[in-house]
């Protein structure tokens, strides 16, 4: 048995003397007080309330008096009796409110009403409640760290280092000689905090302790394990939410990869086919141009061979119209071999292909103005 425990059969007997039971409790801003008290109203079969109230009403001793006073508060919480606890706080402020364990219980009401004010009230009530104390009282402390999980979880908090000093603060006072019990909410306190720092396995290894540590003859045992198995699955929907994100992930920057690989061929493909395009547009142009030069050509022999047999035309009608026959013959075979020379040279100028047959024209063009010219020498001195 712990020492912050006392037997099951002396919490019994209380129900029978519970104002004696409130005498020999230790100091009330000590672990030990607030265990026994709990302890009191765990086992409860229902008669708890009407005792207390009934010594809250009729004692003149103010410890007796505020030891009722934390019972019917404890057992409203324990029972999550919200909206009676609020009332019943507010009933004995004046009286009780500069206690440290009534800072610490209007703590924990105003942590059950969910709401964000609610929720950064009791953080701020535990601080202060901590501040009155001699030392860290693990109850305290535990109630704050439950705060903080539940303001981080609710986005209440946006500085997770809040959630690593709960987790320090409230292991320190789990490993302390006040704490030699192990406390189940506890447990499950110290699994929200790391479930909130995405240490699936801590988290649900603390989870499963409170479960196995919970009291199973405490009156509230059924709500209490039902809260454990809450807070169990929300952490494995948690983690498997966080392995289905980590996998998405995975799966969206393999696919950003493919996608950025796919894109680079794509850019070298069509840098390819530029470049290719590019090619085929220089040598179709190239093409053009030396078809374009090759008509020019064509056009300018056609115009110098039109030009040659209209000087010839003209030049013979000349010849005709002035000389003899056999004369004007002669000289218009004369002209036509110089034509045709010219013609031939302005070929070989103008472009490189036909050159044998410009050649082989300009020689024979060459051998009939000889001839010709032999004739009329010939025929001049017969």
């Amino acid at each position: 048995m712990s020492k912050l425990s006392i037997p099951k059969e002396k919490i019994l007997e209380a129900y029978d003397n519970l104002e004696g039971f409130y005498l020999q409790l230790p100091p009330y801003d000590t672990r030990e007080y607030e265990m026994q008290i709990t302890d009191l109203v765990k086992y409860d079969k229902g008669e708890l309330m009407q005792l207390a109230n009934k010594i809250l009403f009729e004692s003149e001793d103010s410890l007796i008096r505020f030891s009722a006073f934390v019972t019917i508060a404890t057992s409203l919480r324990r029972q999550k009796n919200t909206s009676k606890l609020k009332m019943f706080l507010s009933q004995y402020i004046e009286e009780f409110g500069d206690n440290p364990i009534y800072k610490h219980i209007f703590a924990m009401s105003r942590k059950m009403e969910g709401t964000k004010e609610g929720v950064l009230a009791s953080i701020e009530y535990s601080h202060e409640a901590l501040k009155l104390l001699k030392e860290n009282h693990p109850g305290v402390v535990h109630s704050y760290a439950e705060a903080v999980a539940t303001a981080i979880e609710k986005g209440y908090i946006q500085d997770l280092n809040e959630a690593r000093n709960a987790i320090e603060a409230l292991n320190a006072v789990m490993e302390s000689d006040e704490c030699s019990q192990k406390y189940a909410k506890f447990y499950c306190t110290l699994g929200r905090l790391y479930a909130i720092e995405k240490n699936y396995e801590l988290a649900k290894e603390n989870i499963l302790i409170a479960i196995d540590e919970e009291d199973s003859e405490s009156k509230d045992y059924a709500i209490r394990i039902g809260d454990y198995q809450l807070q169990l699955f929300d952490i494995q929907v948690k983690e498997q939410l966080e392995n289905s994100l980590t996998e998405l992930k995975t799966q969206i920057h393999h696919a950003e990869q493919t996608l950025t690989k796919q894109m680079s061929e794509s850019e070298k493909n069509l840098a390819a086919q530029k470049e290719e395009l590019a090619k085929l547009y220089e040598s179709q142009v190239e093409e053009m141009k030396s078809e374009v030069k090759e008509l020019k050509t064509e056009n300018l022999k056609m115009l110098g061979f039109f030009t040659a047999i209209l000087t010839l035309t003209m030049g013979s009608i000349q010849v005709i119209s002035t000389q003899e026959f056999h004369e004007a013959s002669l000289l218009i075979l004369v002209l036509m071999g110089g034509l045709l020379i010219v013609y031939a040279g302005f070929n070989l100028i103008v472009s490189t292909r036909g050159f044998i047959v410009s050649i082989l024209v300009g020689i024979s063009s060459l051998l009939i103005i000889v001839l010709t010219v032999s004739i009329y020498t010939m025929y001049l001195f017969k």
